[in-house]
C-alpha cells in the first residue's frame, strides 16, 4: 500500500475553503443583524411615541369609505359560504362529460 498521508492536500484545501466561507457568511449575517437592530433603534428615536401606528399604512386622518367596507364584508361572507363563480372553491364535486350542469 504506499505512502498514505494523514490528509490529502486537496481535502485540506477544501476544508479550509469551507471554513473560510462559513466564517464569512456568519460574520456577514451577524453584521446584518446588528445593523438592523441599530436602524430600528434609530427610527424609534426619530419618531415620537405618539406618532407610532400599529395599524399598518393608514394615517390617522384616513377614513375608509362605507361602500368599500360593505364590498369587502360581502366578499368575505361570500367566500366563507363557499358560493361564487367557482374559481378557487374548495368543493370536491366535479362534473364529467355525462353530467348535466
Amino acid at each position: 500500500m504506499g505512502d498514505v498521508s494523514l490528509m490529502d492536500p486537496l481535502f485540506s484545501s477544501a476544508l479550509e475553503l469551507m471554513l473560510v466561507g462559513m466564517g464569512s457568511v456568519f460574520f456577514f449575517l451577524t453584521l446584518l443583524v446588528l445593523a438592523m437592530l441599530l436602524m430600528s433603534r434609530l427610527v424609534g428615536l426619530m419618531v415620537p411615541v405618539g406618532q407610532q401606528s400599529s395599524t399598518g399604512n393608514t394615517r390617522p386622518g384616513d377614513v375608509i369609505p362605507a361602500a368599500h367596507v360593505a364590498a369587502i364584508s360581502a366578499a368575505i361572507a361570500m367566500h366563507r359560504r363557499g358560493s361564487g363563480d367557482g374559481h378557487g372553491s374548495r368543493t370536491t364535486e366535479t362534473s364529467g362529460p355525462g353530467d348535466r350542469v
